[in-house]
C-alpha cells in the first residue's frame, strides 16, 4: 500500500527582520529579469515588474526602518521613519547612499530621493488611480530602482551588523 503523500508544511515567521527580508526576495524577484528577447527596434528586452518591485521595495525598507526603532508605528513614511533613527546610524546610511548612487545621472543627494521615494509603498500600490504621463512614470522608476537596490542593501547590512 502506498503511503499518502503529505501536504507541504509552510514556516509563518512573522519577525520584523524575516518579513523585512521576504519583501526583499520578492523585490528581486520582480527586477531579476525574465524572458530576454530582442523587440522590433532591435532593443534587448526583458520581463521586468518595475511596480511591484518599487512597492515591494519600499514596504521592505518601512520594515527595517521600524525594526531599527523597536517600537509598533503605523507610518509608511520612509522619511519619517528614517529620521527618527539615531543621528549616527541616519549619517552612516546617507554617507554610502551618496557614495554609492553619485555617478546616477539622476541622483542629486539622499534627502532628495528620499523625498521621492518617501510615499512610495502607498503611491505606488495605487498609481492607476492617479493621472501621471509615462514620461513622469519612467523618470521616477529610474531613480526609485537604483535608490531601492542601495537603501535596502545597506538596511539589511545595518541591521545584520547590530
Amino acid at each position: 500500500m502506498q503511503e499518502k503523500s503529505k501536504p507541504p508544511y509552510y514556516d509563518l515567521k512573522t519577525n520584523i527582520i524575516k518579513l523585512a527580508e521576504d519583501f526583499t526576495e520578492a523585490y528581486k524577484r520582480c527586477i531579476e529579469g525574465k524572458n530576454a528577447r530582442i523587440d522590433e527596434y532591435g532593443r534587448h528586452v526583458t520581463s521586468v515588474v518595475n511596480i511591484p518591485a518599487i512597492v515591494n521595495a519600499s514596504f521592505a525598507c518601512e520594515l527595517y526602518l521600524k525594526a531599527f526603532l523597536n517600537e509598533a508605528l503605523k507610518e509608511h513614511q520612509l522619511k519619517v521613519l528614517y529620521k527618527k533613527l539615531p543621528q549616527s546610524l541616519q549619517e552612516r546610511i546617507k554617507s554610502q547612499m551618496d557614495e554609492k548612487l553619485k555617478d546616477l545621472p539622476i541622483y542629486n543627494s539622499f534627502e532628495d530621493s528620499l523625498d521621492k521615494a518617501s510615499i512610495s509603498f502607498v503611491e505606488w500600490r495605487y498609481i492607476y488611480e492617479t493621472e501621471k504621463s509615462i514620461g513622469f512614470m519612467g523618470n521616477r522608476i529610474n531613480l526609485l530602482l537604483p535608490f531601492f537596490k542601495c537603501f535596502l542593501n545597506i538596511l539589511k547590512n545595518e541591521i545584520n551588523d547590530r
